[in-house]
């Protein structure tokens, strides 16, 4: 039976974002003093959608205009492009220079030099532009890529390239990540290249980067069966993937190599594949960088992540010392800072910022290298810091974020804060009780502050340093938005399993509303314990959640949706965190999503106990087989998109690090096929037959644990597609269909 899913579709990401304007600010520093940016605005009271305006902001004085000349800027580039251009629609994807008289733009991966006073434009012909698979040198004459598994560097001056390293091969490949970095096929499939793991010297010409060792390791494999053309044979792609336990996992041999072709390898063991080591050089937050041009600092997390070690190499020696170590009972986390950074040692190299849960909470603490052992705590308390965003050595302050400080705030709410190098008072910066996203200017001197809760739309300030207030850049409209029937979510609490530990999350009414009738709820639920999964920001800015918007949706199928975060997930105590170590089965939280949805329904009347679903993808995928496994009387309906069902056949990096080393009791708790047997309910199991992150044999081995437990379920296997399917339109037409056939 087909169902009318007209208002559901108009709720989906691509549909919603058309009705919001001015939501979020992503800055482009051109200079310290100003920067540009990019945003969606609305004309009049039409839905004539997707029109942008460019915007520049002086950071000193506050002042913002429009970049430049919008309609003669149009004029120039109809002339140029030869085709007409409107003055709201520009094309432009890039601005590399901009002085008083001139502008140079990116359009059509081409560079143009446009007046800004007379409509005289022209291309620069001898400007290359830089893809992304390539990583520009901070002098900007350079961009490293990888070519057959070997380095490269091009000159932007001369288009020279030079060939660094020679011996690099399949398995055994420079500046690349391991294969089960999470999408590497997927990549590889859609022709996307990624920049090399590196990091390029202050004076340009070296880069830090490693070889990735990969010949030991376990193969798999991912069958594509339908691949494209016409009457193709199906393809099996074979892959390196350890598992936990495995010997052999990804090593990576650090090493440091010139434009000129030396290689320095590093003098010590190779790393070990842990979540750390894709991240090392990440470009947006690396854990690994550049003292001068003779050192390098590098975080070192052994497989169970159970320490984290600050090591410096000497870049000409290449002599390695590990400067300062610090172990845990459980498992760390330094080395998954999304915000942020957990480390920054100090430009002369006398003493770090170091991040550290050490008490029970995550704070910062001042690491003397000089004298050996002399620490003191900058920050304390039942609250958590949650990444070191800048630090001014030149005034001696720490800028951070933090959440659960500030008394009757909602606790994962992030503020702002400041503290001096000798600890003690502790300053809030951002006064609004809301959740904060802050950009620093590249001096320091001010910060972009975007602050939303998911029942509050996003404003944008410029403020000083101290938090002082410069101007508002921008204010979002929604009018357009909630006409168009978005349901802004309602935050709540509730207790936990224990009946004593506060839970937070986001519940959103069913459309049309009536109070007096009863409605089925559905759990959008994420059992990947790294992370928090209820939103905390407005979902459509740049920290917003897409998935909540299949919430949305849903809601106009007449169902209340919720989401909320168990114990054993961060942003709290250690303690609260700890819950899920060795406990993957509780997937962040089961039996807390159940006392807290059966809180909701004494509170909200029109909460029906007697219809409970849920869904996820991923850790989700897994949470909600488990839930349906677990709590049979409960969950009625569960949909489990690309759920990775048994640990002991998922990435080493994740189970090792939640679960612990190998142990075969301990793992074998956590795997859902010995559970189904216990099947009752309602479940669509769905995976993407090109998923190297989690791949399909994961829910082939729930598949086949049913059908020995001569148990009935339902199964959608979806060619082509890799791990994201929770975007994917015929998923989410059929997760509605789900719900409203079973629930």
């Amino acid at each position: 039976m087909d169902i009318d899913d007209s208002r559901a579709k108009e709720m989906l990401p691509e549909r919603l974002r058309m009705y919001a304007f001015h939501l979020s600010v992503i800055p482009h520093f051109l200079t310290s003093e100003s920067f540009w940016y990019v945003q969606d605005i609305r004309v009049n009271e039409s839905e004539d959608f997707g029109k942008k305006q460019f915007l520049q902001v002086n950071c000193t004085t506050g002042h913002i205009r429009e970049l430049f000349d919008h309609e003669r800027m149009a004029r120039q580039l109809s002339k140029l492009l030869s085709k007409l251009i409107d003055p709201l629609y520009l094309p432009i994807t890039d601005i590399s220079q901009l002085d008083s008289k001139t502008i140079t733009i990116t359009v059509e991966e081409k560079c143009f030099r446009c007046h800004l006073f007379d409509d005289e434009c022209c291309e620069e012909n001898g400007i290359d532009i830089v893809a992304e698979h390539e990583l520009v040198s901070p002098d900007g004459k350079w961009a490293a890529y990888v070519d057959n598994y070997n380095l490269y560097v091009r000159s932007l001056e001369t288009g020279e390239k030079i060939q660094i390293t020679q011996d690099g091969r399949k398995d055994y490949a420079y500046a690349t990540l391991p294969d089960a970095y999470g999408s590497k096929l997927v990549d590889e499939l859609g022709g996307k290249k990624l920049p090399p793991m590196a990091i390029w010297s202050p004076d340009s010409l070296q880069l830090f980067t490693h070889r990735t060792d990969q010949r030991s390791v376990r193969t798999m494999y991912v069958h594509q069966f339908v691949p494209k053309g016409d009457a193709v044979p199906p393809v099996l792609h074979a892959m390196k993937y350890a598992l936990p336990g495995d010997e052999q996992v990804p090593q990576l041999e650090l090493l440091v190599c010139t434009v000129a072709g030396t290689l320095t390898t590093l003098q010590t063991d190779a790393l070990e594949m842990s979540a750390l080591q894709y991240t090392l050089f990440d470009r947006s937050l690396p854990l690994a960088w550049w003292l001068d041009d003779q050192h390098v600092y590098y975080l070192n997390v052994p497989r169970g992540t159970k320490s984290t070690r600050l090591c410096l190499a000497d870049t000409w020696s290449g002599v390695v010392r590990t400067i300062y170590e610090e172990s845990a009972d459980t498992f760390m986390q330094m080395d998954y800072i999304v915000r942020g950074k957990s480390v920054h040692v100090l430009k002369d190299g006398r003493a770090c910022i170091w991040l550290s849960q050490r008490s029970g909470w995550n704070h910062l603490y001042w690491i003397d290298f000089v004298q050996a052992g002399q620490e003191r705590t900058l920050t304390e308390g039942s609250y958590v810091v949650d990444a070191i965003v800048k630090v001014d050595e030149e005034e001696g302050y720490v800028y951070f974020l933090a959440n659960g400080k500030e008394e009757g705030l909602h606790p994962y709410y992030r503020q702002l804060y400041r503290v001096a190098f000798t600890g003690g008072f502790v300053e809030r910066l951002t006064p609004e009780a809301a959740d904060h996203r802050v950009i620093f200017a590249p001096d320091l001197r001010t910060f972009i502050d975007t602050f939303s809760r998911v029942d509050l739309p996003p404003t944008t300030i410029l403020r000083e340093k101290n938090g002082r207030l410069l101007v508002e850049i921008e204010k979002a409209d929604i009018e357009l938005l909630l006409a168009h029937g978005y349901q802004l979510p309602e935050p709540f609490h509730v207790k936990a399993r224990d009946g004593e530990t506060d839970l937070y999350g986001v519940l959103i009414r069913p459309v049309p509303f009536d109070a007096n009738k009863k409605y089925p709820v559905i759990d959008f639920a994420y059992g990947g314990v790294h992370t928090t999964f209820a939103p905390t920001t407005f979902s459509l800015t740049a920290d917003g959640r897409d998935q909540m918007h299949v919430a949305q949706s849903l809601a106009h199928l007449g169902y209340v949706v919720m989401m909320m975060d168990g114990m054993g997930t961060p942003g709290r105590s250690k303690s609260f965190y700890d819950v899920c170590y060795e406990n993957l089965q509780d997937a962040a939280g089961i039996a807390d999503h159940v006392a807290g949805t059966q809180q909701l329904a004494e509170h909200y009347s029109f909460i029906d106990l007697n219809r409970v679903g849920m869904y996820g993808f991923s850790g989700g995928g897994y949470g909600s087989v488990r839930a349906l496994l677990e709590f049979p009387e409960f969950y009625k309906v569960a949909v489990a998109g690309c759920g990775d069902h048994d640990n002991r056949l998922y990435s080493v990096e994740w189970g090792e690090r939640y679960q612990g080393l190998y142990h075969e009791k301990i793992y074998r708790e956590q795997a859902s096929p010995l559970l189904a047997d216990r099947l009752a309910g309602k479940l669509l199991l769905m995976h993407g037959d090109s998923d190297d992150n989690v791949h399909m044999h994961h829910t082939m081995r729930m598949v086949d644990a049913f059908i020995e437990a001569d148990k009935d379920f339902d199964l959608l296997i979806l060619p082509n597609r890799g791990h994201g399917l929770a975007r994917d339109p015929y998923v989410i037409r059929r997760i509605w269909n789900y719900f409203v056939h079973n629930l």
